[in-house]
């Protein structure tokens, strides 16, 4: 929701509290402590779904799917540099120092990795077979 949509919610809020303690001062004193406590438990649903949503960032299904480059020649195995960390790693084609790698797996603390643009380093590799 807007901030504007949780104005008008509070606005109207108080109006009804207003309307209520003028009927009944002691049902009115019970709202009063009532509302806070109800805005607070939608605060923290609120809070728990969305880090319930939330993609995974931490353990190896948090690495898996982010992209780096890579520090050393993969042939099979080398250096990854991803999220400001150098990695073990180790990919089934070769990968040239520099290249973008992308996450696919983790092995203990050795990464499985691919190149990023897969398809187009498959081309490459083709190519350099037929000449």
């Amino acid at each position: 929701m807007k901030l504007l949509d949780y104005r008008v919610i509070v606005v109207v809020a108080l109006l009804l509290l207003m309307k209520i303690t003028v009927l009944n001062p002691r049902a009115g004193l019970i709202l009063l402590g009532l509302i806070p406590v109800l805005l607070l438990i939608a605060l923290l649903f609120r809070m728990a779904l969305r880090s319930h949503l939330d993609r995974v960032t931490t353990g190896e299904a948090g690495m898996i799917g982010m992209t780096g480059r890579a520090d050393t020649e993969l042939a099979p195995e080398g250096t990854v540099f991803i999220r400001g960390e150098l990695w073990r790693a180790r990919a089934r084609i070769r990968v040239a120092a520099g290249e973008s790698v992308r996450v696919t797996g983790v092995d203990g603390l050795t990464l499985e990795v691919e190149h990023a643009d897969k398809d187009k380093a498959m081309m490459n590799r083709r190519a350099s077979f037929l000449d």
